[in-house]
């Protein structure tokens, strides 16, 4: 029960964030860290995050304790098991003749 609420709450947290992403403003190429409006910053641009980074900021944080506890969630008891710890060996397979392609109707069979 726990899970699937958690696994909800996880989906609605990624939706709500792609969602601010897309609305926030550009601030050009790498968010100012090379070339794209990094001259902007250095002439006064205030350094305060707006409401909606700061709500973008608390979502991130929730998006990675989900993620985190969802991963824990699916590990279970921790113990790593083989993807080929539960399969059986192949049987071997019984040796017959070989196929031979039908003859068709009118045309000799090569001895």
């Amino acid at each position: 029960m726990f899970d699937s609420l958690l696994m909800l709450g996880h989906a609605l947290i990624c939706v709500l964030l792609v969602v601010l992403i897309l609305l926030q403003r550009s601030e050009g190429g790498l968010g100012g860290l090379g070339g794209g409006g990094g001259s902007n910053a250095l002439m006064g641009s205030s350094s305060a995050a707006s409401g909606m980074e700061k709500v973008t900021k608390y979502m991130f944080v929730l998006f990675v304790i989900t993620s985190m506890a969802l991963s824990m969630m699916s590990s279970g008891s921790g113990v790593s098991k083989s993807v080929v710890e539960g399969t059986t060996a192949p049987q071997a397979m019984e040796k017959t003749a070989p196929m031979t392609a039908p003859v068709p109707e009118g045309v000799p069979a090569a001895e």
